[in-house]
């Protein structure tokens, strides 16, 4: 039974991104559209709940033409990158691009990291634009072959 579905307002997608103008939706071209990817369940969206998703995925990736909002933003950022090619932002003079947030949640990463405990270990790295509260963990392996583990936090406001 689809009953539930009619309670909640459907969430409507075009190539991943919300679409509002249902009118401008329907004036689009078929021709337009590769293929529909459909939930027809209830779907819960942290605190909203939608009856249902209908992401339409257009040929081009371009929205079908649909105008979106002119307070719309796009961002590029990498999700997912390989360990061998991990790269951090630097910054100029250790202020942040406040053109593009950096939103990362992993902030430093080195799987090569030496420390002498006969010297100074200061690691330097950015934070995140993201408030809360993160968490340090370094793992690794001393000369006699022993694992170590060490935890601290520290929070960005």
């Amino acid at each position: 039974s689809y009953s539930d579905l009619e309670i909640f307002k459907p969430l409507i997608l075009m190539d991943n991104i919300p679409v509002f103008d249902i009118d401008a939706l329907l004036k689009m071209s078929p021709n337009k559209i590769d293929h529909i990817d459909v939930i027809n369940r209830i779907y819960a969206k942290g605190d909203y709940l939608y009856g249902g998703v209908l992401n339409l995925i257009t040929r081009k990736g371009d929205f079908g033409g649909i105008t979106l909002p002119e307070n719309s933003y796009f961002f590029s950022f990498d999700g997912y990158v390989p360990e061998e090619t991990v790269c951090f932002p630097t910054y100029r003079n250790g202020a942040g691009d406040t053109r593009n947030p950096d939103f990362r949640n992993c902030l430093y990463w080195n799987p090569d990291l030496k420390i002498n405990l006969n010297s100074d270990n200061s690691i330097r790295f950015y934070t995140s634009d993201s408030r809360g509260k993160y968490l340090i963990l370094l793992r690794g392996v001393d000369k006699n072959g022993s694992i170590y583990e060490s935890r601290n936090t520290f929070t960005v406001e």
